[in-house]
């Protein structure tokens, strides 16, 4: 039976909540650093991914991996740059300032449709993209120094690499995510265990700073990667972008709550500039979708 539109809207707005808890959590980790927690949070995603792909498929496991391999591996590449610069990203600076600039994803994604897929680029969407550029720039120069502009930098790769990850989704005309997520997850436990090989950073880390990777991978972006898969198969796309933003808007709000992690009212300024660009640009996109109904 067909999943309900209701339902799958409600689906959706919980794996934002789930990815909101990013900040809260990664602030747990004591003494591991960037790599150490790449490890031990990508591997036990993709023991979960692993886990849904077999409840899911069973026998087929293998077919499915293979199905839209190419597409599916350089997804899985794009993911590794969003996975491997958010975290670096919010290690080096506040929260907010890294979600914020992780909003602008669906305008990158609108950028790179048009150069994948040929699809053209509403001139609602350039103004929009002209917004969050300037929300941008309130942020990256909200505290001049090398430490912060290079976070910033990283959350713009995080968000560019979500968005082929996106794209490459659409080119492989895949419907289920999974699969590109498992190549991603893997490609990123690979590529931490090489760095922490070369530069001689330990495997075996704190049972704490473990947990916390763990909970990481498993709860924060694993079960709501699984929330989203399934909502978003009833979720128009247009819609998506603007449901999973509760992640931007609860995610500075939940370290100031519990942490007490604040920010300067530059980032404020500009986190508004890009959420409203955002939103302007995605309300605007299912107006124009329901006129073609």
């Amino acid at each position: 039976m067909r999943m309900k539109y209701e339902t799958g809207v409600i689906f959706v707005l919980v794996a934002g909540l789930f990815w909101s808890l990013f900040g809260v959590i990664i602030r747990q980790i004591q003494t591991a650093n960037i790599w150490q927690i790449l490890f031990y949070r990508c591997t036990s995603l993709f023991f979960l991914i692993t886990l849904v792909l077999l409840i899911r498929y069973k026998a087929e496991f293998r077919k499915v991996i293979v199905s839209s391999l190419r597409s599916d591996i350089f997804g899985g590449i794009g993911l590794v740059f969003a996975l491997v610069g958010s975290v670096i990203s919010v290690l080096n600076t506040t929260v907010a300032n890294t979600l914020f600039l992780l909003a602008i994803t669906p305008l990158f994604t609108a950028l790179l449709a048009r150069l994948f897929l040929q699809e053209l680029v509403k001139i609602y969407t350039w103004i929009a993209i002209a917004v969050a550029i300037v929300g941008a720039i309130f942020i990256v120069f909200d505290e001049v120094n090398l430490q912060r502009s290079l976070a910033s930098f990283f959350a713009i790769i995080s968000a560019l690499g979500f968005s082929f990850f996106t794209i490459m989704l659409r080119v492989g005309k895949q419907k289920d995510l999974l699969p590109s997520v498992w190549f991603g997850s893997a490609f990123t436990v690979i590529i931490s265990a090489v760095v922490c090989g070369f530069y001689g950073y330990r495997i075996v880390i704190s049972l704490w700073d473990m947990g916390v990777s763990v909970v990481l991978g498993i709860f924060q972006i694993g079960i709501g990667l699984v929330f989203y898969t399934i909502g978003a198969v009833v979720v128009p796309a247009a819609q998506l972008g603007l449901l999973v933003m509760t992640e931007v808007v609860l995610g500075p709000i939940l370290v100031w709550i519990f942490l007490g992690e604040g920010f300067s009212t530059n980032t404020l300024v500009g986190g508004l500039l890009v959420l409203s660009a955002v939103t302007f640009d995605v309300v605007l996109s299912i107006r124009w979708l329901n006129r073609l109904k």
